[in-house]
């Protein structure tokens, strides 16, 4: 048999593990402080130079978001839902002036077909200046004009339009501001131009509205006859 251990006394026993170990655990604990200081020290330094860009760039999309929820719920006619979204929008930062400008113009269709044309006009005018402009914006905007009985400025916009290299391309454009130089000119009692007007657009692109409006003005010059 091997011979047995003395057992220690709790004084032992303390005296051989409190002062040592105490100041191991310490020293451990002082140097876990010290590493989560440093850590957090060095994550406030990384955002001060990368987190405010950081944000800002996601700041910066927050209109295009805004945009993209407007054209979805316009796609589903959702026409009331959708204005939120886009003057949600217009409050915020684009990345980009032409979605903007896009906006604007969505934003100001709306207000036109709610009857609220100074918004509406005030909104597509916006669309339509400077390098990002979205030229679609012309088609509501002269609309708006003629319906405020704006016809002097309708007609300064409708010619713009029609300037533009896309109004004289394309046979879509070109017919519409043609069909809006014919409300122009009826707006100014000339039905006689507002029928060749109307009659020009529809050889550049037939549409089955302007051949209505045709009939409504000969009808309308049959009774002034």
């Amino acid at each position: 048999m091997g011979a047995v251990k003395p057992f220690a006394s709790t004084e032992t026993q303390q005296s051989e593990t409190r002062p040592g170990n105490f100041r191991e655990l310490w020293a451990v604990i002082f140097t876990l402080a010290v590493a989560a200081t440093m850590t957090v020290l060095a994550g406030v330094v990384s955002f001060t130079h990368f987190g405010k860009d950081f944000l800002d760039r996601r700041y910066d999309t927050v209109g295009e978001v805004l945009m993209k929820e407007g054209d979805r719920l316009a796609d589903a006619g959702l026409d009331d839902r959708a204005l939120e979204r886009y003057e949600k929008a217009l409050q915020a930062r684009f990345a980009g002036g032409f979605n903007r400008s896009h906006t604007l113009k969505c934003a100001g269709r709306i207000r036109l077909q709610q009857g609220d044309l100074d918004t509406a006009i005030a909104y597509l005018v916006e669309a339509i200046r400077g390098a990002h402009a979205d030229h679609g914006a012309y088609f509501y905007l002269v609309d708006a004009l003629i319906s405020a009985n704006r016809v002097d400025e309708a007609e300064q916009h409708n010619l713009a339009w029609m300037m533009l290299p896309e109004a004289r391309e394309r046979a879509r454009d070109r017919a519409r501001a043609l069909y809006y130089a014919a409300r122009i000119a009826e707006a100014r009692g000339n039905i006689e131009d507002a029928i060749q007007l109307s009659a020009q657009s529809h050889e550049a692109r037939p549409q089955e509205y302007v051949v209505r409006y045709i009939d409504a003005l000969r009808a309308k010059q049959a009774r002034a006859e």
